[in-house]
Parts: structure tokens; C-alpha cells; sequence
């Protein structure tokens, strides 16, 4: 399955989400919180935990992923002792981009921008459903603003 579909599934639908999101579980904050709503705040964390698992069991070899290394040839497997020097980018627009997609990017403190290590990737179904099983019933996401700026004004 590609990773956009697995990580949206996982934030939507498994047991461990729901167990995330309940108080106190999720106290690492997030970059410009102070600009998030309630919702926005626990939204943001829940979806940094969730992606630091994936790299956690991607490293581990507990669930196995492809990428094009070029996006132009065929997809390989990523070996577990590659994701040490890269991380799977999970950014918002491009998995909401038609169709959807996540990258590993490599790991760089040097300021000088993004390099793509793998794009494409995909993550194998079994092994994301075994790592992040599925709870009967999806966790309630309300339909509210996640950001300030898009919260109603009160009236003078």
C-alpha cells in the first residue's frame, strides 16, 4: 500500500491512535503550537508520534518498505539499516496530492534543503495492520479548525 494510505489509516483507524489521543499520552510538543487550536495541538503530536513509530519499526525491520531511488526506476526494498541516514517524510500536501505520495528524505543538518533518498514509497499491508491494528470502530475526529486564525471572531 502506498504510505500516504497506510499513515492516514493508522491515524484514523488503529487501536494505537485512539490510545494516543486519550489526556496525558501525548506531552512532546510541536513546532508553532502556540498557533494550534486544542484539536490542532493534539492532531499535530499524534500524527509526529505516529510517523517516529513508523521509523522506528521501518529501522527495525518489523515492516518493510519500496521507493524508487531516482523516481524513474523500478521500486527496491529499503533495508532496515538504510533508514539510519534517511526518514520517511510523511508532509501533509504531498499526501494529499493526486495521487497521493511520501518520500524518505535523507537526514541533513546542514540547512542546504531536501534530498530525496527514495520517492514513491510504498509499505507492505500485512505488516502496517500487524504493527498498528485496526480498532472496530474509527476514532472520532471533530470537524473543527486546527489553526487560530481560522477560529471564528467573538463580536465587541
Amino acid at each position: 500500500m502506498d504510505g500516504a494510505t497506510a499513515f492516514k489509516e493508522v491515524l484514523a483507524k488503529s487501536r494505537r491512535a485512539k490510545e494516543l489521543v486519550r489526556p496525558g499520552k501525548l506531552t512532546v510538543p510541536v513546532m508553532y503550537e502556540t498557533h494550534l487550536t486544542e484539536f490542532g495541538v493534539i492532531e499535530g503530536r499524534l500524527k509526529a508520534q505516529i510517523a517516529d513509530e513508523f521509523h522506528d519499526l521501518l529501522r527495525q525491520g518489523d515492516i518493510t518498505a519500496w521507493g524508487s531511488p531516482d523516481g524513474k526506476k523500478p521500486h527496491q526494498e529499503i533495508k532496515p539499516e538504510e533508514w539510519s541516514e534517511i526518514a520517511i517524510d510523511f508532509d501533509e500536501q504531498d499526501m494529499n496530492y493526486n495521487p497521493p505520495h511520501v518520500h524518505a528524505v535523507k537526514r541533513r543538518n546542514d540547512g542546504r534543503g531536501t534530498v530525496f533518498g527514495y520517492v514513491w514509497v510504498r509499505l507492505n499491508r500485512k505488516q502496517v495492520r500487524k504493527a498498528f491494528p485496526l480498532s472496530w470502530w474509527p476514532r472520532r475526529i471533530p470537524n473543527k479548525p486546527k489553526e487560530k486564525r481560522h477560529l471564528p471572531k467573538t463580536g465587541d
